[in-house]
């Protein structure tokens, strides 16, 4: 089971790479920072009830948004 996936602008994820992930309904943790994610595209992380992290900063930065 994938818990954490660590993603920084070298993997240039974009709304369209985002769906791959949707499937991971136990993932806990996902850093985007630096990404090519758009608003639209993190509507298809609606589903992953078991996010607690989701990092959306600039490259390098540990900035984050946790949910309770």
């Amino acid at each position: 089971i994938i818990k954490k996936q660590n993603f920084t602008q070298q993997a240039k994820i974009s709304d369209e790479g985002l769906n791959e992930f949707t499937g991971l309904k136990q993932l806990h943790y996902l850093n985007l920072a630096g990404s090519m994610v758009t608003d639209k595209g993190l509507q298809q992380l609606v589903g992953m009830s078991e996010l607690r992290h989701l990092g959306l900063g600039a490259e390098g930065q540990a900035e984050g948004r946790d949910r309770p």
